[in-house]
């Protein structure tokens, strides 16, 4: 169109060469006059069609990037929706693993007091052991044996010995675990606030409108200079930093974090359980060593008081012995007395016999019987000595017997008085509480003695 309004002449292409009289009465012909209206319409109508047309598209343009900015609006709005259901969800992922995770380190923790309560109560039988064995070896002589009380009192030392090391083991690895929950439960809050204050961020944003008065926020790295083209310089505050990471990547991260804690609170139940069930054991085991050095205890002074009762009788009759040997000798040394006289008197006649006249001495039948009656009264008598000595011999081995018996019960007296009277008494009450039991006040149930109160005793 506008090709033709340049091919079209002008008034002023149809003046020629024109006589001087023609310029003094008209410039142009009609027909020029014509002509030069016509194009004046022509163009008009063009120039109008053109600005019309213009004005179409412009209107159309408007229109369009008038919705494109409504559709990003909505958009905008929609996925900003769709994020915060995202982080949402997350949000109260990771809100019900802390509440989860700090339920059981907090069963852990509880755990790991019994543990430690139970390692400082091995302590306590352990010390009666330690005061029994001390009293034990004061034990005297030949009842200085090895005898089966010693066998179960060695035994309970190393079953104690042996639990206070695996609770020792124990309750590090419980003193590891709740280190690492506290570390993760510090992993999972931080991921959580930084959740609300994206959640926080996006709702504000998603708040925004047109409507919204006042100046639009802008990132603080963007107000001096804002956007513009080029590329962006490293460390340039400057330029809006487009975020690497993805959807995936984001909710990968939360994920593992999640993973991680479940594996570490399954990690941390399984030691709670184990926790319990050991000191459940240990109590058990110290126990059971306990009631059989108890039992051994009582059988001993069973036995003991059995023996002593046996040697008491023997000591008795070796009394009662050593009585009749008493009266026997006195017996014999009578017996002896008794044929000194006739042994003097037949010496004597034997002698005054001897003075006979030379023709009456002979060698008749009175002097064969004072010989004969000196010589048994002297075999009598030195039977009689024989037998003296004998029964004084055996009087002495008697009285050694005596002694021995009565230092045997002495003896053992004092090993039924070591074990019956200091042993035992000790021993009366198992000394191995899990629990303080005291209801009178709460510190006694997270303390290891009730020492500073009045509930001492324990059940």
């Amino acid at each position: 169109m506008d090709a033709d309004l340049d091919s079209t002449f002008t008034a002023h292409d149809f003046s020629g060469k024109r006589d001087e009289k023609d310029l003094i009465t008209t410039e142009f012909t009609p027909a020029q006059w014509n002509l030069s209206n016509m194009n004046n319409y022509k163009r008009a109508d063009v120039i109008r069609q053109k600005s019309e047309a213009v004005r179409n598209l412009t209107s159309q343009l408007i229109s369009e990037h008038e919705d494109y900015a409504k559709k990003g609006v909505e958009q905008a709005k929609y996925r900003l929706a769709e994020r915060m259901r995202d982080v949402n969800f997350w949000r109260e992922e990771l809100k019900q693993e802390i509440r989860a995770l700090r339920e059981d380190t907090e069963v852990l923790v509880t755990s790991r007091r019994n543990l430690d309560h139970a390692l400082a109560q091995t302590e306590r039988p352990l010390r009666i052991y330690n005061k029994c064995k001390e009293f034990r070896e004061k034990r005297l002589g030949i009842e200085m044996v090895k005898d089966s009380v010693e066998m179960s009192l060695l035994h309970e030392q190393e079953t104690i010995n042996q639990h206070q090391t695996i609770l020792k083991d124990n309750l590090e690895e419980c003193t590891v675990q709740i280190d690492r929950n506290q570390e993760m439960l510090n992993r999972l809050n931080s991921d959580l606030n930084a959740k609300e204050q994206a959640n926080s961020i996006n709702k504000t944003t998603m708040n925004l409108n047109l409507l919204t008065k006042g100046p639009m926020p802008v990132p603080k790295s963007l107000k001096k200079n804002g956007v513009k083209g080029g590329k962006k310089k490293e460390g340039d505050p400057n330029v809006l930093e487009i975020p690497a990471k993805r959807t995936k990547e984001w909710a990968q991260a939360s994920q593992e974090s999640i993973k991680i804690s479940q594996n570490m609170r399954l990690d941390t139940n399984k030691m709670a359980d184990f926790a319990e069930n050991l000191c459940n054991q240990a109590v058990t085991e110290i126990k059971s060593a306990w009631e059989s050095t108890n039992l051994a205890l009582n059988n001993r002074i069973k036995e003991l008081e059995d023996i002593q009762k046996r040697v008491q009788e023997h000591l008795d009759n070796t009394l009662k012995e050593m009585k009749d040997q008493d009266q026997h000798i006195e017996n014999l040394k009578a017996s002896i007395n008794a044929k000194k006289a006739p042994l003097s008197l037949a010496k004597a006649r034997i002698a005054m016999r001897s003075k006979l006249p030379e023709g009456e001495a002979c060698y008749d039948t009175p002097y064969i019987a004072l010989l004969e009656e000196i010589g048994q009264l002297e075999e009598s008598m030195e039977t009689l000595n024989r037998a003296l000595e004998t029964a004084q011999k055996t009087h002495m081995e008697l009285f050694e017997v005596k002694q021995n018996l009565e230092h045997d019960i002495y003896l053992k007296s004092t090993s039924i008085q070591i074990d019956k009277t200091k042993c035992l008494p000790l021993r009366s009450e198992f000394p191995f509480h899990l629990w303080c039991g005291c209801n009178k006040c709460k510190s006694c149930r997270t303390s290891l003695y009730c020492r500073t109160h009045t509930c001492r005793k324990v059940t």
